[in-house]
Order: structure tokens, then sequence, then C-alpha cells
């Protein structure tokens, strides 16, 4: 599986507004990663954005590329709005072992994205906080914990057929303890939920889940394959995807045997309705490849999908 996050960031109840400014910043360095390089095909109007898989390092057109802070990269777009639909992108992709993520250490995490990627309402229901310290709180290390959740959420059942949260509900506490089954949005905001009431930095990432390439080593990208998923940082690695959602296969399940220059990606028009379900590609599971994730680092416009639906109804 691969996705492209089209919206990435922390978590306000009221809503995701974008940052009020970005700061570049050096690339931050990562314990375990390994190289990538893509061409890419664009076949939407917009064709400022930018995608790669895993954190960018290089285009080969001029690209901004803005940080709210070191590790916490905000968007990539290219400087003029008169380019090509193709392009080619080098970047990095985060290898790290379970072993290793197991030794990064909270205390290590920068101070400023540690305090934006925990927050929560001050309303936060407080058995939603309880059920994640129930899963998760005997584990002595964030990547077990966060594990722990992972494993806790694919137990509900997946379904499209769910209705909104009722009006003044929480949506997380509808979840887990009343509706107890959904789709992608309700698997990925319990998680991110959850592992900030254990004081892990996590945010959630919507974009779009692809299968594997074809014989050509082509990875198309269409707006059926909208998702969402939950990534946690660790120190020294950066941000690691989960896959809560029970119908997706966990990337932390599958082994690393690609090679990830195998790829040239193609896509059509990123859009999302927000006002039904994403849809998903009549396959169950969902395979191959849950490591490479396709990021469109566009995360200016950060929104939770349920949440910012309950705002505008």
């Amino acid at each position: 599986m691969m996705c492209i996050p089209v919206r990435v960031g922390p978590f306000p109840k009221s809503g995701w507004p974008p940052p009020s400014h970005f700061a570049p910043s050096p690339f931050p360095p990562t314990k375990a990663s390994t190289p990538s390089t893509q061409s890419i095909f664009w076949q939407a109007d917009d064709r400022t954005t930018r995608y790669t898989i895993g954190l960018p390092t290089l285009f080969d057109h001029a690209t901004l590329l803005s940080w709210r802070g070191v590790n916490d990269l905000a968007r990539v777009r290219a400087q003029t709005a008169d380019i090509s639909n193709q392009y080619t992108a080098n970047s990095r992709l985060v290898t790290a072992s379970p072993a290793q993520l197991r030794q990064a250490r909270l205390e290590d995490v920068p101070p400023v994205l540690a305090a934006r990627y925990t927050a929560l309402p001050d309303d936060v229901p407080l058995r939603v906080v309880a059920l994640a310290r129930d899963v998760a709180g005997g584990y002595d290390n964030p990547y077990d914990q966060a594990r722990a959740l992972e494993q806790f959420l694919r137990q509900y059942p997946y379904s499209l057929d769910t209705p909104l949260p009722p009006k003044n509900s929480d949506p997380v506490e509808y979840f887990l303890f009343e509706l107890q089954q959904g789709y992608c949005d309700y698997y990925a905001s319990s998680m991110v939920v959850m592992a900030r009431a254990l004081g892990l930095p996590a945010r959630l990432a919507v974009g779009f889940a692809g299968q594997s390439p074809d014989g050509a080593g082509v990875q198309t990208i269409r707006q059926v394959n909208a998702h969402s998923w939950a990534e946690l940082y660790f120190a020294g690695y950066g941000w690691v995807e989960f896959e809560p959602t029970a119908s997706f296969t966990s990337a932390q399940d599958t082994a690393v045997t690609l090679n990830p220059n195998d790829f040239t990606l193609q896509y059509g028009p990123p859009v999302l309705d927000l006002n039904t379900p994403p849809p998903i590609p009549p396959m169950s599971p969902i395979r191959p490849f849950p490591w490479l994730r396709l990021a469109m680092v566009a995360l200016f416009t950060v929104a939770l999908f349920w949440w910012w639906r309950r705002q505008r109804r």
C-alpha cells in the first residue's frame, strides 16, 4: 500500500487552521533511512504541489520547502505555476526496525514538536483516556505502546455503512464505545487521540492509499484511493506510520523487500469529497507495500475529516 498524505498535523478539536507562518529549516537527520528516486506524472490542475515517497530532499524543478520547525515539514510547492506535469524527486524513507524504535526516548523529542503533537482538548472524554491506558499503559516504551493501540483498534470491524456521530458527541468516544465499527477516519483519529493521551507525539495523515506497482513499476493513484492513517514521531527517526484500520495491512507487519527506486508514479486529480466516507477499492485486504507512503507534503490545510464535518453540520 502506498499513500499520499494531503493533510497531516496537530489536533485542535474546533478545526484545523493553517499555521500563521512557515520558516525554512535544514533537513533533519535520521538514524535509519534509505534514499529513493521517483519519476512523477501529475494529471490534476494543481501542478505546484510536490509529491514524494518519504521525506523529500531534492527536486529537478525549483521547489520551496517550508517548515514549522525542526522535523516538522509544513509544505512542498514549486516556485512557479508554469511547470510541467512531470518531475523527478529524491527522498528518504524511514527504515528503522522495531528494535531501534524501542530505543527512542520521549525526552529526546524536540519540545516544540512534542507540545504541538501531544495536545488534546480539555474536554477529551475520560473513558477514552482510561481505555488508552488500559490498552497500552503497561508497556515500557513508545513503540510497543503504539503497536498495542494499533492492534487493539484493528479488532473493530471495518464498514463504510456508518452514521455520522450524534450532535454534540465526541466522535472518538462514539466510535470506541457505541458504534464499534467504521472506516479509516475513525480508526486513525482514535489512534491519534489515544496515543496523545499517553503522551506520544501523534498526527493524523489523510491522503490516498494505492496498490502495488504494475510489471513496469508504475503506481497509479486515483480519488478512489482516499485513506487516512496515524503517524507517530520517534526521536532520531522522524514520523513513522501505523495502520489501525482493519482492512489494511499494517506497515509494521510487512518486511521491506522492494527497491523504492523501481517506482514510476502517476496520479489522477486528488479531489476528496468530505461529505462521504472515502471509498476504498474492492479488495480485502489491501496487501502490498504499506511501508511506501507517497507523501504530498501540503500540510498547511490540516483537517480531521469527521471533526471538520461535525463543525460544518
